[in-house]
């Protein structure tokens, strides 16, 4: 049995003993990326594409090369595809949705969550899409919304943030540090707190 030290270890023998594999080339490429190898991935990842061209995991991969290359009109093409090929795909919708809220695209953001929630009913889906909600300035909705969802003791950290961010900017402070102060927050001030909040 062959013991490796790594993960660079291991996906490089992975690789130079299954070259052909999409899979093997797609880790030691997003391995590469974590490890700010930029270079190296480009190079694995475009053997990975030869491979096999209509590959989810892999477009999600391309994509987030591409977003780091500033190409960010190829990033959401790859985010798009692997969605295409694999709706729902969990990675791709994070891809995606990270790379529009960093761009501003908040209405983009916001419609995908909302779609991905009402697949999966999954709490933190439901928590972008209400956090993207605020930054239109759609605070009354994100209220009503999170009312009908959840009612008024959510148990989600993420969801009570985002209803106690939306009442401190419809103007309810009351209401706001009720749902705020069950929000634990260790590496910030009180007024840093309040502040992050304002600046949503």
């Amino acid at each position: 049995n062959t013991v490796w030290h790594d993960r660079e270890t291991l996906f490089t023998d992975m690789a130079a003993t299954a070259s052909q594999s999409v899979h093997t080339n797609n880790n030691l490429g997003i391995y590469y990326m974590d490890t700010d190898q930029w270079d190296l991935a480009r190079i694995v990842l475009e053997r990975a594409l030869k491979i096999t061209p209509d590959h989810p995991s892999l477009m999600n991969s391309l994509g987030i090369l591409a977003e780091h290359d500033m190409r960010y009109a190829e990033a959401e093409k790859y985010y798009l595809r692997a969605l295409e090929l694999r709706p729902h795909y969990v990675k791709a919708v994070s891809s995606l949705a990270r790379m529009y809220y960093d761009a501003g695209a908040y209405t983009k953001v916001a419609n995908i969550a909302l779609l991905e929630y009402q697949n999966k009913n999954d709490d933190d889906l439901y928590a972008v899409y209400a956090l993207s909600m605020i930054r239109l300035k759609k605070y009354q909705d994100v209220i009503r919304g999170i009312l009908a969802e959840y009612g008024e003791d959510p148990k989600n950290s993420k969801i009570i943030y985002a209803l106690g961010a939306a009442y401190w900017k419809s103007g309810d402070k009351d209401t706001a540090r009720r749902y705020l102060s069950q929000v634990e927050n260790p590496n910030l001030s009180d007024i840093e707190f309040y502040e992050n909040i304002e600046r949503l």
